[in-house]
């Protein structure tokens, strides 16, 4: 029983669709307002039950190891996950003059050699992307099952984010110290101390996502506005 499971990956998919996260055919990662300030935001998605979140991969699991003790091999136990674990962290960063992307995303992996033979193992394994912006155009990488891809540059495109989308949040609400401005069933960075986009859109910092198998939170874990950042955030990823 060999089998090659990935569990998560879903680059514009359900889950990114619901952070806003696709490309609008604008490439490009963010975008400061006039004064050109710096920042640097992180966020991810945490689930309720990270186990019911990877379920697909707990019952194949779960299979493996009933052919496993049947046979009367060792098996190693489902991968235990940290508390506050998360499925997807996005990082948006400007210094001003350039801007960069990077999301990574985490899966639950059986490898190209799981089975009962070698114990059923599962281990948490990430793909990330990135896209740096730099005049006025934008580099992307791309590292996908061990393999990492560098596209060619491409044209930055409009970043201008329309005003009746701004508008769109108005209530004033603080989560982990950050101070957002907030739809229904979102929120945003609030404008007035910085403007942070995804392409066309403004990057969204706090959403509750539906998912049928666990709640999943998108949350800021952390906000610097006008503060030096370190040069390495800004260098793309060489191919291997």
């Amino acid at each position: 029983m060999r089998v090659r499971l990935h569990v998560l990956g879903l680059p514009c998919a359900a889950l990114l669709l619901a952070l806003g996260a696709c490309s609008d055919g604008k490439a490009g990662a963010g975008g400061a307002p006039a004064a050109a300030r710096s920042y640097q935001l992180v966020t991810e998605v945490r689930p309720a039950a990270p186990e019911r979140y990877f379920d697909a991969a707990y019952a194949l699991h779960t299979m493996c190891a009933g052919s496993a003790q049947a046979r009367g091999l060792p098996v190693t136990p489902f991968p235990t996950f940290p508390k506050d674990f998360a499925i997807a962290r996005r990082t948006y960063a400007s210094d001003g003059q350039r801007t960069v992307f990077k999301e990574v995303l985490w899966k639950v992996d059986g490898g190209s050699t799981f089975g009962a033979t070698t114990g059923c193992v599962m281990t948490i394994r990430s793909d990330w992307r990135t896209e740096i912006t730099e005049g006025g155009q934008t580099h992307s990488a791309d590292f996908t099952d061990g393999k990492l891809v560098q596209g060619a540059p491409l044209p930055a495109g409009g970043r201008e984010v329309d005003p009746a989308r701004l508008a769109a949040y108005s209530a004033a609400r603080v989560e982990n110290g950050v101070r957002l401005k907030c739809s229904a069933d979102s929120c945003i960075v609030d404008p007035d101390l910085v403007q942070i986009n995804f392409g066309a859109r403004p990057a969204k910092a706090w959403a509750r996502i539906d998912d049928p198998r666990t709640a999943l939170m998108l949350v800021p874990v952390s906000l610097s506005v006008g503060e030096a950042l370190d040069p390495a955030l800004f260098r793309q990823e060489k191919v291997q």
